[in-house]
């Protein structure tokens, strides 16, 4: 038997061949499991973050919902007032445009002819009334003025039809007026 038989150092002149061996690759482990655990890490923060901000959202749509669900009465009379004010001004504005027209050919042809029988046709916007004259004279002017500029200017649309005379020498004849609507200006009376 040899003299000098010595497994110790055998055994750990092997285990230094292959710490050698596996160093390198231990260091690859260890980086490895490093970068995982740093990936990881970094995942679950940008869950941890996103499932806060999703949080957060989430409260806030709950809030302008509930925001939402409370001024719904409020929005709803203000849509309904706003819809009664647009018609209420419409409704205004042809009564005041019927006013101004009635107005307008009473003060028109002068004394001496009477404006009558007033008739609103709402659909057409149409104003017909009907002119008495107890002359044949006034009747003339009556008709130099339906053929003035300023007339035409103001009512483009205006026809005439049912001329007639009376027993008694005076005249008769319905006016028609297109109306254009007018809204109501802010600063008038």
């Amino acid at each position: 038997m040899p003299d000098n038989i010595n497994f110790v150092a055998d055994r750990q002149k092997r285990l230094k061949i292959r710490q050698e061996k596996d160093g390198p690759l231990l260091k690859k482990m260890i980086i490895f499991l490093a970068l995982t655990v740093l990936a990881t890490g970094i995942v679950l923060a940008v869950q941890i973050y996103f499932n806060f901000e999703k949080k957060q959202v989430l409260a806030s749509q709950s809030k302008i919902r509930t925001a939402i669900e409370e001024r719904k009465e409020t929005d709803q009379r203000y849509a309904t007032f706003f819809h009664k004010l647009a018609i209420l001004t419409q409704l205004f504005g042809e009564r005041q445009n019927k006013q101004e027209a009635l107005l307008y050919f009473r003060n028109l042809f002068g004394e001496g002819v009477a404006v009558t029988g007033l008739t609103y046709n709402e659909t057409d916007q149409q104003l017909t009334f009907s002119l008495l004259s107890p002359s044949v004279f006034n009747l003339e002017k009556v008709f130099a003025t339906l053929k003035s500029d300023s007339l035409k200017a103001k009512y483009p649309q205006v026809s005439r039809r049912n001329l007639t005379r009376s027993d008694n020498g005076s005249y008769s004849m319905q006016l028609t007026v297109n109306l254009k609507v007018k809204p109501i200006e802010a600063d008038s009376p």
